[in-house]
C-alpha cells in the first residue's frame, strides 16, 4: 500500500476518534494534545490498523513534521474539547474512502471471549480517578482539579456452574490517597512544590459492595448498609467501569449515567465503549427555562477503552468531557473532565467459593440483610451556605428598607438572593414576610415569591392575596405579570392565577391583564409538553367560549390577545374568523396574532383568507388590516405569482399604503437572511415590473426599516421600524421591534406599537373608513409576553381632561423584577464524582411611555424610556466525599435606552424625527474558584469592569435630514 494511501487511512481514523471532519482540527490536535492523550489515541490506531500492516507512530509523526509552523487563532484549547469543533469548523476534510482488500480468513482476529473471573483468586487492581473544572474563556484562572488513587480488590465469591460468566463479586476499595493539585496557587505565588497528598479516613468508602455480574453486565448491587450519598456515587462509578461486553454493536445499558445507548467496537484484544450521554434516561433532577435561549448548551463525550487478556480484564480507561456554556454567551461556561483508570496489578489466592445455587443464596452467607443499591446516580444538592435563612432575614426586616432602583444591579442581585431564600422557606415564614414588609417593598417580595415557585411560596401568595384591601387589589396586577414572566410555570401557578381572576370583581385594567396572562401561561405550559393537562384544556376552552359569547369589542380584543399569547395552532381558525368578520379593532388584533405564527402554520386556507382581506373581495377593510394581511402573505413562503400580484397591486393603492409595502419589499431584498428574499429577487428580474418609476416613487412618507443592532459569535440583535402615515401626513401607527436570534432560537425582546386614530377630522381631513374614533394608545410585548394595551386618551373630551389633569409624568408600561434564567442540572460523571450546574439570571426593568399632542402647533412627540439591570450567576459544583469545588461566573449589566419621536404636521411634507439612543452601559464580571477539603480551603477571585460609551443608532438618511431640521427649529425657539 502506498504511503499516501496509508496516511489517508490514518487521517480517516483520527476523524472518527476525535469526532470531527475538519483537517484544521486534526492539525490542531496533533500540535496541542498532551502526550497521555496522544498515547491513548495511538493505542486505538494500533488496534484499528493491526491487520493493515501500518505504523501509526511513523505516519502521525510525519504529519506533525509537515504541519504549518503557526496555529490559527482558535487553536488553543482544542485538546480539551475536540468534540466541539464541528460547530464552527473552518474547512472540510475531503478524504476519499480507500477500497481495502478483504482480509484473509486466517488473518482475521478471533472473537474475544466473554469476560470472566476465576473463583479462589483475588484480583487486585490499581485504581485512579480524577476530575477537573476549567473556565472556557479565562486561562489565567485555571479552575479546580483533584486526583485520587486507591487499590481495588475484586474477589469472585461464587460462580454459576451452568454459566461460567455469571458471578457474585466482592469489590472493595482501600488505601485511598487524595491528591490536590495546587495549580492555581503555583501560578500566583510561584510555589513549585508537588501536589499535596492526603491520607483520609475512608472507613465508609472501604465497606465492600457485592455485584451480581453476568458476562460483563451488572445485574445487581448490594451493600451491608447504605452509606452516604457521595460515597455511594464513588462506588457506583467504580462498578460502572466494570461493565462492558466483548461483542460489537449498540445496546442500552444501565450504569451511573442512567439507562444509556452504548456502542461497542471490538478489536483483537480491546474494546472501545462510546456512551451517548444525550440519550441517557434517569430520574428527573433539576429544571430549566422554557425559553431555550435563556438556558445552557451541554456538549458531552464519554469513551472507555478496555484491554482483555483471555477472559480477564487487564485494564480499563474511561474519559469524559462535558462542555456547558450559556446559549446567550458561549464564552461563559465550564469544561468538566473526568477520568478513571483501572489496571490489574496482581492475582493472589483468595478464599474458597461460597456454596449456593444462586447469587442470592451465596450473598446470604456473607450479608444478613443485603441492601440493594440502584446503579444510576442519585444526585444530592449541597446545603445552602451562601444565603441566610428566611427566619434570619426576618429578624432584621425592619432595618432592610431599600431604595428600589431597577436600573441598579444591586437591586437585581438582591432579588435573586430573596428568590433562592424563599425556595427553602416554609409557608408561614413567607406569609409573615409579605405581611410585615414595608409598603414600598411588598410588590418586590410578591415577585420574588412567584419566581421562587415552591409549593410553600404559592400557598403563601394565595392566602396573602385573598385579603380584600385596596393595597392587595393593586398587587394583583403585579402578581399576574410576575406569573406571565415565570421562566418555568406549572399547573399550580395557572390554577392560582385563574383563582385570583375569578374570585372577585376586579378593576377593568386588572381583569384585562389577568386574562392575557392566562394565555401566556398556557403557551409556556404547552412548550413544556403539558398541553394535555386538564387545567390547560379547561382554560383554553373557557377563553374560546367567552370570546364566542361576548358582545363587546373591547372584551373580544382581550380574549384574542390571550389566545395570541398562547399561540396554539388550534386557535388559527378563530383568528381567521375574526380577522375577516370583526370590526376594525378586532380584525387588526386577530391579524396581529396570525403574524406571530411560523410559516409551517400558515396554510393555504390562511393564505386564501389573507388574499380576501388584502384585495377586499367581500368587504372593505381598514388599511392597517390590509397591510397586515399582505405582510402575512409576503413573510410565509409566497409563490412568485402571489408576490407579483401584491407588487402590482401597489400601483392601485393609496400613496401611503403603496409606499409602505414597497418599502417592506425593499427591506426583504436588502436583507441577507429573510426567507422571501430569493422569490423577491426572481420576480424583480422582470424589467416590466422592476422599473425606476415603480420602485423609486417618492409619493408618501410611510416606511418600513429593519437592520442589525449588534452581532456576536452567539447572537444577532435586530431592530425593525414600521411607520404608517395617513393620507394627510399624520402618523397613524408606529411599530418598533427588537428581536434576538441565537443558535436557531428567536426572541421578541420588545415590541412597542403606538397608534393614533381620528386626527384627520380635527385637522381638516376626512377620517378613514371605520376609524371615526379619536384616540391614541400603545400595545407592547416584552420577552415574548404580551402586555395589557394602554390607552392614552379616547375621545376629544378625554384628551382635554387628561391634558388639564396630567402630572406630566410618563405612563408606566411595566416595572418590576423577573427571574429570566432558572436552570439546575446534575451531571453524574462516570468516575462517581458529582457535578451540579446552576444558572440564575435576574432582570430589573422599568419601561414607561409618553405621548404629547399639541393641536395648536400641530406637533406631536412620543417617547419610550427603558431602564434596567441584568445579572447572571453561573456556577459549576464538583463534589466528592473528601473534596468540594465551585467555579463561578457572575455578570452584571446596567443599561438604559430612549426611543423618541417628534413630528410636525403643520406643513407638507410632514417632518418626523426618530431618535434611538443608548446611554452608557456598565458591564462587570467576577470569576471565582473555591475549594475545600478536610485540611484545605481557599477562594480565588478575579474581576473586570468596563463601561461602554453611549451612542445614537442611525436610521435611514431621510430621517437624519428631518431630525436636523426639527432640532434646528427647536434650538431657535
Amino acid at each position: 500500500m502506498l504511503f499516501r494511501d496509508q496516511e489517508l487511512i490514518i487521517l480517516e481514523l483520527l476523524c472518527q476518534i476525535l469526532q470531527t471532519d475538519s483537517l484544521t482540527a486534526i492539525q490542531q490536535w496533533l500540535l496541542m494534545a498532551g502526550q497521555r492523550e496522544k498515547d491513548l489515541v495511538m493505542g486505538l490506531l494500533q488496534t484499528a490498523t493491526a491487520n493493515l500492516h501500518l505504523d501509526p507512530q511513523e505516519l502521525t509523526s510525519g504529519m506533525e513534521e509537515r504541519l504549518p509552523p503557526q496555529l490559527p487563532p482558535d487553536a488553543s484549547g482544542f485538546a480539551s474539547k475536540p468534540h466541539s469543533l464541528g460547530r464552527n469548523h473552518v474547512s472540510r476534510l475531503s478524504v476519499m474512502r480507500q477500497k481495502q482488500e478483504p482480509i484473509p480468513e486466517e488473518e482475521k482476529p478471533e472473537n474475544l471471549e466473554a469476560p470472566s473471573f476465576k473463583t479462589g483468586i483475588l484480583y487486585q487492581y490499581r485504581y485512579s480517578l480524577g476530575g477537573q473544572l476549567r473556565y472556557l474563556s479565562r486561562p489565567s484562572l485555571q479552575g479546580s482539579k483533584l486526583q485520587a488513587e486507591a487499590l481495588v480488590d475484586v474477589h469472585p465469591l461464587w460462580r454459576n456452574l451452568n454459566d461460567a460468566g455469571e458471578h457474585l463479586l466482592q469489590v472493595q476499595i482501600h488505601g485511598l490517597l487524595f491528591h490536590h493539585d495546587l495549580e492555581r496557587s503555583k501560578s500566583q505565588t510561584g510555589n513549585n512544590d508537588q501536589p499535596a497528598q492526603v491520607s483520609l479516613n475512608t472507613t465508609e468508602l472501604e465497606q465492600p459492595v457485592f455485584l451480581h455480574w453476568k458476562n460483563g453486565k451488572i445485574e445487581g448491587i448490594y451493600e451491608d448498609k447504605a452509606g452516604s450519598p457521595l460515597t455511594l456515587e464513588l462506588k457506583r462509578g467504580l462498578v460502572s467501569l466494570l461493565q462492558f461486553q466483548t461483542q460489537p454493536g449498540t445496546v442500552t445499558e444501565d450504569d451511573i449515567s442512567g439507562s444509556c445507548p452504548v456502542t461497542y467496537t471490538v478489536s483483537k484484544d480491546s474494546v472501545l465503549k462510546t456512551k451517548d450521554l444525550h440519550g441517557c434516561k434517569r430520574t428527573k433532577f433539576g429544571f430549566s427555562s422554557v425559553n431555550k435561549m435563556f438556558g445552557v448548551l451541554w456538549q458531552p463525550v464519554s469513551k472507555s477503552l478496555y484491554s482483555v487478556e483471555g477472559q480477564v480484564l487487564k485494564s480499563a480507561l474511561s474519559e469524559e468531557s462535558h462542555i456547558i456554556s450559556l446559549n446567550l454567551k458561549s464564552s461563559v461556561g465550564v469544561n468538566i473532565t473526568s477520568r478513571q483508570h483501572l489496571e490489574l496489578v496482581t492475582q493472589v489466592p483468595g478464599s474458597k467459593e461460597l456454596p449456593g445455587k444462586s447469587p442470592q443464596e451465596a450473598l446470604a452467607a456473607v450479608l444478613r440483610k443485603p441492601q440493594p443499591i440502584n446503579i444510576a446516580s442519585d444526585p444530592v444538592k449541597r446545603t445552602n451556605t451562601q444565603y441566610p435563612t428566611l427566619k434570619t432575614y426576618l429578624k432584621t426586616l425592619a432595618k432592610k428598607r431599600r431604595r428600589i432602583d431597577l436600573s441598579e444591579a444591586s437591586t437585581t442581585w438582591h432579588f435573586c438572593k430573596v428568590v433562592q431564600m424563599l425556595r427553602d422557606a416554609k409557608k408561614k415564614d413567607i406569609l409573615l414576610l409579605l405581611k410585615k414588609a414595608p409598603e414600598e417593598m411588598v410588590s418586590f417580595y410578591v415577585e420574588a415569591a412567584v419566581a421562587a415557585h415552591s409549593t410553600a411560596s404559592l400557598m403563601a401568595l394565595s392566602e396573602f392575596l385573598s385579603f380584600g384591601s385596596k393595597k392587595n387589589a393593586a398587587l394583583l396586577e403585579k402578581f399576574f405579570y410576575a406569573a406571565a414572566f415565570s421562566p418555568r410555570p406549572s399547573k399550580e401557578l395557572l390554577r392560582l392565577v385563574v383563582d385570583k381572576l375569578n374570585g372577585k370583581k376586579l378593576e377593568a385594567a386588572t381583569w384585562e391583564t389577568g386574562n392575557i396572562v392566562i394565555g401566556s401561561l398556557i403557551g409556556k405550559l404547552c412548550q413544556m409538553k403539558l398541553c394535555g393537562l386538564q387545567e390547560v384544556r379547561l382554560e383554553v376552552d373557557s377563553i374560546m367560549q367567552r370570546l364566542k359569547n361576548t358582545k363587546k369589542d373591547s372584551e373580544r380584543v382581550i380574549y384574542l390577545l390571550s389566545l395570541k399569547s398562547a399561540l396554539l395552532p388550534e386557535s388559527i381558525p378563530i383568528f381567521l374568523q375574526y380577522a375577516e368578520e370583526g370590526s376594525a379593532m378586532v380584525s387588526a388584533t386577530a391579524l396581529n396574532a396570525l403574524q406571530r405564527y411560523s410559516a409551517q402554520h400558515i396554510s393555504n386556507t390562511v393564505k386564501m383568507a389573507m388574499k380576501r382581506i388584502f384585495y377586499e373581495v367581500q368587504r372593505h377593510y381598514p388599511k392597517i388590516s390590509r397591510l397586515a394581511a399582505a405582510e402575512i402573505l409576503l413573510n410565509n413562503d409566497p409563490l412568485p405569482e402571489d408576490f407579483t400580484n401584491i407588487l402590482l397591486a401597489t400601483r392601485e393603492l393609496e400613496p401611503e399604503m403603496s409606499r409602505f409595502l414597497l418599502s417592506k419589499i425593499q427591506s426583504f431584498v436588502h436583507s441577507g437572511h429573510h426567507p422571501t428574499r430569493k422569490v423577491a429577487k426572481e420576480v424583480l428580474n422582470d424589467p416590466q415590473i422592476n422599473n425606476y418609476y415603480f420602485l423609486s416613487s417618492e409619493a408618501g412618507s410611510s416606511i418600513s426599516f429593519s437592520g442589525p443592532l449588534t452581532a456576536t459569535n452567539d447572537t444577532l440583535s435586530t431592530i425593525g421600524l414600521d411607520l404608517l402615515f395617513s393620507d394627510i401626513g399624520i402618523l397613524r401607527k408606529s411599530t418598533t421591534s427588537f428581536n434576538i436570534l441565537n443558535h436557531g432560537y428567536q426572541l421578541q425582546a420588545a415590541q412597542v406599537a403606538i397608534e393614533a386614530k381620528g386626527f384627520e377630522g380635527i385637522l381638516g381631513g376626512s377620517a378613514a373608513d371605520g376609524e371615526d374614533e379619536f384616540m391614541a394608545g400603545m400595545s407592547a410585548a416584552l420577552l415574548d409576553v404580551q402586555l395589557r394595551p394602554i390607552t392614552f386618551f379616547e375621545g376629544y373630551t378625554d384628551l382635554m381632561s387628561k391634558f388639564f389633569s396630567s402630572s406630566g409624568e410618563p405612563t408606566n408600561v411595566v416595572k418590576g423584577n423577573v427571574l429570566l434564567m432558572d436552570h439546575l442540572q446534575a451531571i453524574p460523571l462516570q468516575s462517581g464524582l458529582q457535578t451540579v450546574i446552576t444558572l440564575r439570571g435576574g432582570l430589573g426593568l422599568d419601561v414607561s411611555a409618553d405621548i404629547n399632542v399639541n393641536l395648536w402647533e400641530q406637533e406631536f412627540k412620543t417617547g419610550v424610556e427603558t431602564r434596567g439591570a441584568l445579572t447572571i450567576d453561573f456556577q459549576a459544583e464538583l463534589d466528592a466525599p473528601f473534596f468540594q469545588a465551585t467555579v463561578k461566573t457572575q455578570t452584571e449589566v446596567e443599561m438604559a435606552t430612549n426611543f423618541n419621536t417628534a413630528g410636525r404636521v403643520s406643513a407638507m411634507p410632514v417632518l418626523m424625527c426618530l431618535q434611538l439612543t443608548e446611554e452608557e452601559v456598565a458591564y462587570r464580571e467576577i470569576f471565582s474558584v473555591s475549594e475545600s477539603s478536610a485540611n484545605h480551603s481557599t477562594t480565588v477571585r478575579k474581576g473586570r469592569w468596563t463601561t461602554i460609551p453611549g451612542r445614537e443608532l442611525p436610521f435611514h438618511r431621510a430621517n437624519s435630514e428631518m431630525c436636523r431640521i426639527l432640532l434646528a427649529e427647536t434650538m431657535e425657539q
